[in-house]
């Protein structure tokens, strides 16, 4: 069974807000993916780093996604965090994966 292939593609490479704003990082997928690619995530700092959800202390009720049935229709895995804050700041980091 061959490897499906894909590619995950961030543009622009540089957003700046001030702080108060409501920021888009956009994020979208590439490629003959089939049924391979599910679910998407951003992290902060590096691919391992701290998880950029809702679910996440400091960024509680304002990360603003795409339901995984629009991210699959789309292959837009963009995502807007509200309220811009200093500690905010850093790179983040999109990653696809097949989990759903």
């Amino acid at each position: 069974m061959a490897a499906e292939k894909f590619s995950v593609v961030q543009s622009p490479s540089r957003v700046e807000a001030a702080e108060g704003e409501r920021v888009s990082l956009s994020c979208a997928y590439t490629g003959d993916v089939g049924s391979g690619i599910g679910g998407y995530q951003w992290l902060k700092h590096s691919p391992h780093g701290v998880p950029v959800s809702n679910d996440t202390e400091g960024y509680r009720g304002r990360v603003h996604r795409k339901t995984a049935r629009q991210f699959i229709g789309t292959r837009d895995a963009s995502i807007a965090i509200s309220d811009v804050r200093q500690s905010d700041s850093g790179i983040y980091y999109c990653l696809g994966s097949n989990k759903r």
